[in-house]
């Protein structure tokens, strides 16, 4: 006998023997509030579930009604966009154009547009927005034509300092504009206006080019290297205007 109650099983089952007797014999008022108590550890899993459910549920609920919002926003802000980039017709001696198709590569470089020589659109001619320089006119067709900005490496163009009226020559490089050819005696400072001189060039003088961005003294004794920013931005541009030769 003692052996057979040594076994841990054997114990066990004696405890719930026991355990179950004084269950019984225990007042009733206690044997609910036991219940009570167990009923409230087994179902709290399923209670916590439940109100995390729901919590789920709420917050889905205001995410999709804020995803409503933001996208009668962004409705609202792409025509606001469309509305301000639309092309003003009547500006004299301007030839409006949308930009139709972009390089490969940068997608800054080269920008075809829906107007050519029907319209009046010829090679050399230069591309403006806003009174910015964007580029100039390097290819026609009889319904479009090709623009080379200035951010393209090779493009170059007469310049002048606006405050000093010093000229130079802006020549773009494959990783920034350079100003040459500024002399190096005159004062110049970052954020100073360059604008077209209008010298020997393809574009009439007072042109907006950009501003200028780094100032270096340069390797020579008498020219300063500067580089320069584009005062307006390429990437985002929908449409521009072709000065009339």
């Amino acid at each position: 006998m003692k052996r057979l109650i040594g076994r841990p099983e054997d114990q066990v089952f004696i405890l719930l023997i026991i355990t179950s007797i004084s269950l019984i014999l225990l007042p009733l008022k206690i044997k609910l509030a036991i219940a009570n108590q167990a009923s409230n550890i087994v179902l709290y899993p399923a209670i916590y579930t439940k109100g995390r459910l729901i919590e789920l549920r709420l917050l889905h609920r205001d995410l999709s009604d804020l995803d409503a919002r933001l996208n009668y926003a962004l409705v609202e802000l792409r025509m606001l966009q469309m509305e301000k980039s639309k092309i003003d017709e009547n500006q004299p001696g301007l030839i409006p154009c949308y930009i139709i198709m972009r390089d490969r590569g940068s997608r800054v470089r080269f920008l075809t547009i829906n107007r050519g020589e029907r319209d009046g659109v010829t090679v050399g001619a230069p591309a403006l927005y806003q009174g910015n320089l964007v580029g100039k006119v390097v290819e026609t067709k009889s319904n479009q034509a090709i623009v080379e900005t200035i951010l393209s490496p090779g493009f170059r163009v007469s310049i002048q300092h606006l405050k000093s009226k010093t000229n130079g020559i802006l020549e773009t490089e494959t990783d920034r504009i350079r100003v040459k050819y500024f002399l190096r005696k005159v004062e110049i400072a970052s954020g100073d206006t360059i604008v077209t001189s209008g010298i020997g060039s393809f574009v009439p003088s007072g042109i907006l080019v950009g501003a200028i961005d780094l100032i270096s003294p340069g390797q020579g004794l008498f020219f300063q290297d500067l580089t320069l920013l584009p005062l307006v931005n390429i990437g985002s541009l929908e449409h521009l205007y072709i000065l009339k030769r």
